[in-house]
């Protein structure tokens, strides 16, 4: 199966380290199955489809689906024959990324739709080929673990809220690490500064500008109730 991988070197006494991140270009034959996985999957269809063991049946995972399959549990899936999977992907150790499905109300296999995320997978993707040090990758990695939960979190709390509204709130949520400014904000749904924050007080009760203040709060403080994660590494992610 031809494919572009990154090894990192995880040290799994932390509550969060990165094994391995990569593109898989699968077989009809790709199959993979683990009794009890130490790691936590998350994974990106970039195109074709197969299928994800979820609630004791395997469920159809079709281009721009997201499936993440939690540590500490049987993994199951395989690529469909015919329409074999491209993938993008991250194999991850630790406390963290079950703390983030857990608060985030994710339980169990997460089959979702992924197709707002995937610029955040395209981030995952350039970090493959970077030069950057294991060290730099793995803050780098942990960061778009966040965006990536978060996301799934929005996309299921927000389905009666307003398309752009929601565009842009994935829009900040997916850069979490810095703060956006409006224009920036605005440009991304070809509207205007002013419409666009009028459109997202009048959907959110709040400016983009408070409620990233508010996003990056109420992260650091569930990571930093729930998890070990040291405030330097968090504040690096943030």
């Amino acid at each position: 199966m031809p494919e572009d991988r990154r090894f990192l070197i995880p040290d799994k006494s932390l509550p969060f380290s990165a094994a391995l991140i990569g593109i898989s270009f699968c077989s009809g034959r790709y199959h993979i199955r683990r009794k009890l996985s130490p790691f936590t999957v998350i994974e990106y269809v970039v195109d074709g489809e197969g299928y994800v063991m979820q609630d004791g049946e395997f469920k159809l995972v079709d281009k721009d689906k997201i499936y993440i399959c939690p540590a500490n549990a049987p993994h199951d899936y395989y690529s469909s024959s015919d329409k074999p999977w491209t993938k993008i992907w991250m194999n991850v150790y630790g406390t963290v990324p079950l703390a983030l499905l857990r608060e985030n109300g994710l339980s169990g296999t997460v089959i979702a739709d992924g197709k707002p995320l995937k610029p955040i997978f395209e981030q995952l993707k350039e970090l493959i080929y970077s030069e950057k040090t294991n060290d730099e990758c793995q803050n780098d990695i942990l960061a778009l673990l966040i965006k990536i939960i978060n996301g799934l979190f929005v996309l299921n709390s927000q389905k009666n809220k307003n398309p752009e509204a929601v565009e842009m709130k994935m829009f900040l949520d997916s850069n979490t690490h810095r703060l956006v400014g409006n224009p920036e904000l605005s440009a991304h749904i070809f509207r205007s500064p002013d419409y666009a924050v009028k459109l997202f007080k009048e959907e959110f009760g709040t400016t983009p500008y408070n409620y990233q203040l508010e996003q990056k709060m109420s992260i650091a403080c569930r990571m930093l109730k729930q998890t070990d994660i040291s405030v330097s590494k968090l504040a690096e992610a943030l």
